[in-house]
């Protein structure tokens, strides 16, 4: 119904700004029947620096806050309170070769876009998680998205996209979202704590090994060495054992495999009677 849609929605919309300073009016007709209906409608500017807006990353900054801020007052104007996201994604001209580029060398204030949001008091949908590379599995590709997807913790955005884009965010290909979730993973456990039990100090056993001696033989190594290693996907080991094999090749094998395989195992009665328990309590937090 109607009022369950507004309740819970189980959708959003995207909106793209004109830079500079302009909305087509198709799409804010859109978002105003997606905000009389209650459905979050997340407005994003890409301000391109030199073409779509000034060569200086402030000026870009000022035109991609001026159109969200445009485009969140006829929102709320046309249905108050209606749930509405931001995002400003700047992005820069290549003068000499008129590409576009999403992290060239200088990429400073990344944080700023959502700091901006956030001062609106609106969530924010933060950096954009492809990459330029025309190829996946590059260095190009490792270090835009690993940057971008380290940017999300740090700055605290409510939502992120992009992940399994490349060749300027034109293409999608299963491998690339293999790689990308590697590189998510990585980004996750940097800021992960460490256990800081007895267990995991091991003192005791730094002290039987002593100095200059091995943890090789040690129970403690034994117990926890499958564990110290969590192969990532550019480390799983080939057949002579002794070299690692192409990442890309890995992430196709395991994206065929879960296109083919993977089928969702039914929740558990515990699991499943829990999560309707955290429901419920979010329901009726929102009903007030």
């Amino acid at each position: 119904s109607s009022a369950e849609l507004r309740r819970r929605p189980v959708l959003s919309d995207l909106i793209g700004t004109v830079s500079p300073l302009m909305h087509d009016r198709d799409a804010i007709e859109a978002g105003l029947v997606f905000a009389e209906a209650g459905v979050p409608v997340c407005y994003v500017t890409m301000p391109n620096m030199g073409t779509t807006a000034p060569a200086t990353k402030a000026g870009a900054f000022i035109v991609g806050a001026a159109e969200i801020v445009a485009a969140t007052v006829l929102h709320e104007l046309a249905a108050p309170g209606a749930p509405v996201i931001g995002s400003i994604m700047q992005i820069y001209a290549d003068p000499r070769s008129a590409l576009t580029l999403t992290s060239p060398l200088d990429d400073r204030c990344r944080f700023l876009a959502t700091e901006v949001l956030h001062s609106f008091g609106i969530p924010a949908l933060g950096p954009f998680g492809g990459t330029d590379a025309a190829e996946p599995g590059t260095w190009l590709a490792g270090v835009e998205t690993m940057l971008q997807l380290l940017q999300v913790p740090l700055d605290r955005c409510e939502l992120y996209t992009g992940i399994g884009l490349y060749n300027t965010y034109q293409r999608f290909i299963p491998e690339n979202m293999i790689l990308d979730d590697d590189l998510y993973h990585r980004a996750r456990h940097a800021f992960l704590d460490i256990p800081m039990d007895e267990e995991s100090l091991a003192l005791d056993v730094i002290d039987t090994v002593g100095p200059g001696g091995h943890f090789l033989g040690q129970p403690h190594t034994r117990r926890h060495m499958r564990d110290a290693v969590l192969r990532s996907v550019s480390q799983e080991i080939g057949p002579d054992g002794q070299h690692y094999r192409d990442p890309v090749e890995v992430a196709r094998e395991r994206a065929l495999d879960i296109l083919e395989h993977y089928r969702p195992q039914p929740l558990g009665d515990d699991i499943r009677d829990e999560l309707r328990g955290i429901v419920q309590a979010a329901d009726a937090a929102v009903r007030g």
